[in-house]
């Protein structure tokens, strides 16, 4: 497992944390459905294997081939699946 600690949003400086295999498997749901969209307003198409999720629980990047996807345009709103329901999976 890579160490991606030292990486942090890059529009909010917010730490990150790799995302538990639940919220993996909400997204990855969402994903095959074709009701997930990212912060450009695409349909996400690709599952994903990792992510990174922002401190506050608002944002998550994609770890595609285990590189972090650190472009903003790239990110997912976690409401679209529910914060509540993604704080409770996480440390």
């Amino acid at each position: 497992m890579l160490d991606y600690s030292f990486l942090i949003c890059p529009e909010t400086k917010q730490e990150l944390g790799l995302a538990p295999k639940e919220v993996l498997r909400l997204i990855n749901d969402k994903i095959r459905r074709k009701a997930l969209i990212d912060q450009d307003g695409k349909i996400v198409r690709k599952i994903l294997n990792g992510a990174l999720i922002r401190k506050d629980r608002q944002l998550l990047y994609p770890i595609r081939e285990g590189l972090p996807i650190m472009l903003a345009g790239d990110a997912i709103d976690l409401f679209q699946i529910g914060v509540r329901e993604v704080s409770r999976m996480m440390p």
